[in-house]
């Protein structure tokens, strides 16, 4: 393998270790009649750093698939200092601002379970 990857400016962006016992918090989204349920796990100091992405299809077929491979890479994004809102802002979207996928669908929850566990 070659060097570690590294941000713009040079230095090495290290992987946040989740705590063993973390909060976490479940809901659900619907994107083109399907259902779409979404967990979020948070660091102790209140940050979410982990999700989890399921309901797209049965079980091992290529929907739930890509909704399993989504919510890791979201995760390890959160992990390495990448912000939600960053995330949220590359996520596809129609004219009126909705979610073009299922994925852009999960990513939107898992967007909002965090501003409402803000406000608590």
């Amino acid at each position: 393998m070659g060097k570690p990857r590294c941000c713009a400016a040079g230095r090495r962006m290290p992987r946040e270790i989740l705590p063993q016992r973390r909060h976490t918090i479940r809901d659900s989204t619907e994107w083109a009649g399907q259902k779409v349920f979404v967990e979020a796990g948070f660091g102790n100091d209140g940050r979410v750093l982990e999700c989890f992405f399921r309901g797209g299809g049965r079980v091992g077929s290529e929907v739930d698939a890509a909704l399993d491979d989504s919510a890791i890479l979201v995760s390890l994004g959160l992990q390495h200092g990448c912000p939600l809102s960053v995330i949220v802002a590359g996520v596809g979207r129609d004219p009126a601002g909705k979610a073009t996928s299922m994925i852009g669908a999960a990513i939107d929850a898992l967007a909002k379970i965090v501003s409402e566990e803000k406000l608590r």
